[in-house]
Parts: C-alpha cells; structure tokens; sequence
C-alpha cells in the first residue's frame, strides 16, 4: 500500500476507534504530511512509523493531537452567554455552581464561563477537559493572542479584567495564575467508555463544537454519560449548529430539549432546580395539569421579577421556597406564598 492508502484505510480506523473522531479526505491529507514528517524526524519509513502508532503511547497522543480541529474564542456563541448573565446565574447568586467543560480546547470557552459567573457573584468551579494535550499546554500557559477574541461577544471582553482572570498587554491577553483555582484542567476522551472522575456532579455541562466530528452513535452516547453527570434541573449546552441536529431519537430519557427565546439547551429531569422562567415537565402529565402549571409559572416569573428590584438578598429563598411549591405541584400555594410580597 501507498501512504495514502495506509492512512484511509489503517490509520483514519484507528483515530476513529480510539476517539470518535470521523476524518475527512481533506484531512487525511494533512495527516499524511504530518506522519512523513514524523517518520523523516526519526529516520523511518513511512510505514515502519506507523507500526508506532498505538494507543496510550506518546506517538499515538501526537497523533490524536494532529488530528483534531481546535478553533474557539472567548464567549463563543454571545447568546448563550447572555441567557446565562440574565437568566441563570441570578438565581445561583452567592451559591456554590459546578460547570464541566468537556471540550475546552485552549481554554477559552471556561474562562470565560468562570469571568461571567464572578461578574454574577456566582462561587462556581469549573472542570475543563479535552482529549488533546497541546491545547491543554496551551491553556495552563495562559497566554492568549489576537485571534482568541472574535466581534461574537466582544460586549463580554473587558469583563475578563474586571473580575481579575487576567490582563490584556499589546495585542495579547495573559491569564492570571489565580484562575487556576477555580478551575480543574484535565485530559479525557469523551468517546471512552468510563465517566470523567474528576468532579462528582455538574450543574452545567458545555459540550459545544465537538458533535460535529462524531456519528450519531457516539452523540447518544456522550449524551448518556452527560446526562448521568448531570444534576437533576441541570442544563447541558451544545453548540447552536449542533443542538438543531439533535433528534429525539438521540435524547436520553432523563433530558429534555427546551428553549428559552432563541437559546436551545438540554435540562435534567427532576428535583427542585428547574429553573422557573421554563420549567420542564415529565411526558406523562395530561394538558390540563401542564396548561395549571404553565399559568402558574407566568405567575412565578412576573413576581420574581418584581421582588428582585425591590430586595434582592430575598430572591434566592424565595426562589427555593417556590421552586418546593412547583415540585409538589401546589400551585396555589406558589402564588399565595408570592402574594405575600
């Protein structure tokens, strides 16, 4: 066989084994370049080099490494992040929050998650993991040029100094050491089949721009395992190329497609953190019942809303005490306890 053939039909098998990762005919040829590079650095025929490639060895990493796209910026996708300012992290004010990142990349996309959720007075820890080592060398160096800043989210930009996650100095942005405290970098396949082990549960799992470089076996089931590290009334976010691609028949039992305005995400079933500006319901609930708790979330959102301009160090006891009411399904009990105010 030719270089080229022993890259489509040995090589591109095995990326796609060990990782997920579908690659196209364009690709293979920019794979060919870097395994003839490769094997000319060590003396070695083109295919005597490739008996190297094994996984769970050095040579085998750089491979991998070689063969993953890695294109992202800071607030990706401003929308999601303005859902996040306006409708999620107020009600997580001067709480405990667990973000998992599973698809960091160079690491732009959690800093910029741990810099919105300072701005928001939100205490969260964020795990950040990637199955490419240099970007994750990349991101613990901490220092980010002009091309990491795109004009989709430019509005978030300077909040990255403002909550102290690092300076801007020329044309470069250099993270602060600091940031590292609240965040977790780590390396994991999200096509393995074990559960990342470096955080217990998340209450909000990124998986953007990294379905698109997976079938749709591999979709459901990197959605499984997210649904299981998940907490109940958690969200789950995909890109907003990825999330309209996403079918039913891919979905796990436990999540739910919902949408808040234009912003699509999953939602965890059950326990009391649904989120009140779009509570999910179980499929099993009959119109009558879902047409009450709609009525009365309307109610709940209208009110919060007021009360929040008014007293503010309430809104989360009050937000837990009704969030009981809607679980139990005591309506009436959710707005007389609102009227009170």
């Amino acid at each position: 066989m030719n270089n080229s053939q022993i890259i489509s039909k040995e090589i591109v098998p095995l990326i796609t084994n060990a990782t997920g990762i579908r690659i196209s005919p364009i690709h293979e040829k920019s794979l060919e370049k870097y395994l003839e590079k490769a094997a000319q650095e060590k003396s070695m025929s083109f295919s005597d080099y490739c008996k190297l490639l094994i996984p769970n060895t050095k040579e085998f990493e750089n491979l991998i490494n070689a063969a993953t796209t890695n294109e992202t910026y800071f607030f990706r996708e401003k929308n999601q992040f303005e859902f996040l300012q306006n409708k999620v992290f107020p009600f997580y004010r001067g709480k405990k929050l667990t973000i998992w990142c599973g698809a960091c990349s160079s690491g732009e996309e959690p800093i910029s998650l741990l810099a919105l959720s300072k701005l928001c007075g939100v205490k969260a820890k964020v795990f950040a993991s990637d199955i490419d080592s240099n970007e994750l060398n990349f991101f613990k160096k901490g220092i980010y040029p002009k091309y990491s800043f795109n004009q989709d989210g430019k509005e978030y930009h300077e909040i990255l100094e403002k909550v102290n996650c690092g300076k801007f100095e020329g044309e470069k942005f250099y993270l602060s050491k600091e940031v590292f405290n609240d965040i977790t970098v780590e390396q994991f396949n999200l096509a393995g089949k074990s559960l990342p082990s470096f955080f217990e549960i998340a209450d909000i799992i990124f998986l953007r721009n990294v379905f698109i470089y997976f079938d749709n076996y591999l979709r459901k089931q990197v959605l499984e395992l997210a649904a299981k590290k998940l907490a109940p009334g958690g969200l789950l976010f995909l890109s907003v190329s990825e999330i309209c691609c996403i079918g039913a028949d891919l979905i796990p039992e436990s999540l739910e497609k919902v949408s808040c305005g234009s912003v699509f995400y999953l939602v965890k079933k059950g326990g009391l953190k649904n989120h009140l500006f779009n509570v999910t319901f179980n499929k099993e609930e009959d119109k009558t019942d879902l047409e009450i708790q709609s009525k009365a979330n309307l109610v709940v959102k209208k009110k919060l809303e007021e009360i929040e301009t008014k007293q503010t160090e309430s809104v989360k006891q009050v937000f837990e005490k009704i969030n009981y009411f809607l679980s139990q399904k005591k309506y009436d009990n959710a707005i007389e306890y609102l009227n009170g105010y």
